[in-house]
């Protein structure tokens, strides 16, 4: 039994020495016997302001899968607005269809305008927020949609 000091702690043990050249997790387990230093030179700071594929391609993403969600909620709207309102619901649901394409176009080619301006490490160009309005005019549709459903009643 270790002795404890005035304020009842204990100093913790050495920990004992790792192999040389692997990685240990805390659990104990070895990181699969891969070197600690796999002798990369890995700057602190780069030349180019742009890192490949990060933050572009992750704002694409996030707005296609948006899109793809409203796209797919204004197609079940209109399913299941359709049989009771006719073509108001039909029309109400192209516009928002319309609207959500708009939107995507505008963000693939803004991301492929600003991916193109980052690579060749040239100033962003100016875009416009149009994408913004489109998708509110469509997620408005949705809303539209929503509403003539419930009017419908059961």
């Amino acid at each position: 039994m270790d002795q404890l000091d005035a304020h009842r702690t204990v100093d913790a043990p050495e920990p004992a020495a790792a192999s040389a050249g692997t990685v240990r997790h805390p659990c104990g387990r070895s990181g699969g016997g891969r070197p600690a230093d796999r002798g990369r030179n890995v700057p602190v700071t780069s030349e180019r302001p742009f890192d490949p594929g990060l933050q572009p391609e992750r704002t694409l993403l996030a707005w296609q899968r948006t899109v793809l969600s409203l796209t797919a909620f204004v197609a079940v709207g209109v399913r299941l607005t359709a049989p009771d309102r006719g073509a108001v619901a039909v029309a109400t649901g192209l516009v928002g269809l319309a609207l959500a394409i708009a939107a995507y176009l505008g963000v693939s080619v803004r991301y492929r305008r600003a991916h193109a301006a980052l690579t060749r490490s040239a100033s962003l160009p100016p875009s416009g927020a149009w994408p913004l309005p489109a998708l509110a005019g469509s997620t408005v549709m949705l809303g539209l949609l929503a509403v003539l459903y419930l009017a419908a009643g059961p």
